[in-house]
């Protein structure tokens, strides 16, 4: 059983390493003005691996620096 808990956990690590981490399901985090997120960008940034190619999430790495 114990096994099993482990495999489950390390695939919700992949899920959730998969996604934005700014994804607030229909706001995102990265925004300044928390911008509402039409389901077309969600679809292609947000639940993605392709995040690192959106322009808020670009903005919010640069503004960090």
């Amino acid at each position: 059983m114990n096994t099993f808990m482990e495999r489950n956990e390390e695939s919700k690590f992949k899920v959730r390493e998969s996604i934005c981490p700014y994804n607030g399901i229909s706001v995102c985090m990265a925004s300044l003005s928390s911008m509402a997120i039409n389901s077309w960008n969600n679809e292609r940034y947000c639940s993605t691996e392709n995040y690192d190619t959106c322009p808020l999430f670009l903005s919010k790495v640069l503004r960090r620096r």
